[in-house]
């Protein structure tokens, strides 16, 4: 072969690279700026700075109380010595796990204790115990969480997605601790107490949402999440008055997660737009990606090839998945927009099977999967969260009913107006929610599981079977099959609500 032959083939390949590099480029740009022309048309803002939360006093910014303020003042001087930094909960024994039809709480009583028989009493004195011995920040943590709004002091000036959340992750774990006083207080006999402490978890479930990012709000519906779980309770022990039930039937309809939901996406969609290059954008997430990395261990060598392969990927390539984004969360934000919840997660499981994460379609796959959550997850919780609030609403609306005529309603409509302004909707269908008298009802779920009489800390040897009371009932949405199977047969405190072909609640006074 002759040696300009030679020199002929890697000038032909270098010439071909660098055509196709600047063909995808010109590509890439050419469906960024229409994806961007397509939410200037519908007069969306893709300015990220428009969703950041404004300003406030500190006198009621629950960042700026004096123990969160340690708290982000050492995160900033990259210190971990603060009082929230080192809170952690009591019961840490790890090797235990959760038996069928065991409560919470007693399951946390044995993770203090291996050794543990007791009753819900028994499991609760426990559980506040081993809480006493953070009374002291526990108390400056609800007198904080008093404070009515919470904008935390995060670095916005780098790229969106390279924005930490330091405060989520205590947040979080702050919320498990007052969860397990509250139901610990509840079982001891110490209703009033129970009650201020679901109130801090209701202000933990506030404080999470700002920033407006979708994990943000995630983070919100574990918190609110626990909150369902003592208000349930509370309903079947009869533990709390009719003045404590109507605030809490006031206060749940205030959390509008759906409104929340499509303003997330909103959020995820400015990041993406946000970006000057797509160069920015790439940075931000092997940032972003590193991080997460130090805490999960895999095969370094195949996944450091995929980042290898990932930076040499044409900037036309990175602006294309950024429009193809673009364009999937604002199908997504319309669809909830139209009140279709079903719609916007089909719209995500399409995007999902086309992709993954393997081998050299990494190089190749949206953005959007890589650096943001699983929207089709994401707004499943956030619907059965909503049904869970919207339901327990008229829960505590339902109680007070009965409370005053000693008996039950014989629907929804005869709480309103008086108890409630109106009969709280089943999100997946708009529709109200569905309510049933159990008068004296025999049911089976076909499972084994604790019975009331068991208080939920044994287990039966046989499939559960129940007849409930005159003044048991059941409140309920259709879940995502939309149809009316009469709601979920058994109490659901011990189970999560996707278990359930339909989201609500038995409510079974035990008092």
């Amino acid at each position: 072969m002759k040696k300009s032959t030679l020199l002929f083939i890697p000038a032909f390949l270098i010439t071909g690279i660098a055509l196709f590099y600047a063909w995808t480029d010109w590509s890439g740009a050419r469906q960024l700026k229409e994806s961007l022309a397509m939410l200037d048309a519908k007069k969306e803002t893709r300015r990220f700075e428009d969703f950041l939360p404004a300003p406030v006093p500190d006198e009621r910014n629950v960042a700026a109380a004096p123990i969160f303020k340690e708290f982000c003042d050492a995160l900033r001087l990259k210190q971990n010595d603060s009082r929230l930094a080192k809170l952690k909960e009591p019961w840490t024994n790890s090797d235990l796990k959760q038996e069928e039809g065991e409560s919470w709480l007693h399951f946390q009583a044995r993770k203090i204790d291996p050794s543990f028989k007791g009753d819900e009493n028994a499991a609760g004195k426990i559980i506040l115990k081993s809480l006493a011995q953070l009374d002291p920040t526990i108390k400056e943590i609800s007198e904080a969480l008093k404070r009515p709004d919470a904008v935390w002091p995060l670095d916005y000036s780098i790229a969106p997605y390279s924005i930490q959340l330091p405060q989520l992750s205590i947040l979080n774990r702050t919320a498990r601790i007052f969860y397990a006083k509250a139901l610990a207080e509840m079982a001891t006999g110490a209703p009033e107490k129970s009650f201020e402490d679901t109130q801090t978890l209701l202000a933990i479930a506030r404080a999470s949402k700002e920033p407006p990012f979708l994990i943000c709000e995630l983070v919100e519906v574990a918190s609110l999440n626990l909150v369902a779980n003592v208000i349930h309770q509370a309903l079947n022990e009869g533990s709390w008055s009719n003045s404590q039930l109507a605030m809490i039937s006031a206060e749940l309809p205030q959390f509008r997660l759906m409104s929340q939901y499509a303003n997330a996406l909103r959020v995820e969609r400015a990041c993406l737009a946000s970006y000057s290059t797509a160069e920015e954008i790439k940075e931000s997430f092997l940032l972003q990606k590193s991080a997460a990395d130090q805490d999960v261990p895999i095969f370094v060598w195949k996944e450091s090839l995929n980042l290898a392969i990932y930076r040499l990927r044409p900037s036309g390539w990175e602006n294309d998945d950024r429009a193809l984004s673009i364009v999937i969360l604002q199908r997504m934000i319309d669809s909830l927009n139209n009140g279709d919840r079903l719609s916007s997660i089909k719209i995500w499981d399409e995007v999902q099977r086309k992709n993954n994460l393997h081998g050299w379609q990494f190089t190749k796959t949206p953005i959007t999967l890589l650096v943001m959550p699983p929207y089709g997850e994401a707004v499943k919780k956030i619907c059965q969260t909503q049904t869970r609030l919207n339901v327990l609403s008229a829960a505590c609306a339902v109680e007070r009913f009965r409370l005053a005529n000693h008996q039950l309603p014989a629907s929804l409509d005869e709480l309103v107006p008086s108890l409630l302004t109106s009969v709280p909707k089943d999100p997946m269908t708009g529709a109200p929610l569905l309510y049933k008298r159990m008068q004296g009802m025999a049911v089976s779920d076909g499972q084994k599981t604790a019975t009331p009489a068991e208080n939920f800390v044994g287990m039966s040897n046989a499939k559960s079977s129940l007849t409930y009371p005159d003044d048991s009932f059941v409140i309920y949405g259709l879940g995502w099959n939309r149809k009316d199977d009469g709601g979920p047969k058994v109490s659901t405190l011990n189970r999560e609500p996707q278990e359930q072909s339909t989201w609500g609640i038995v409510v079974n006074p035990t008092k």
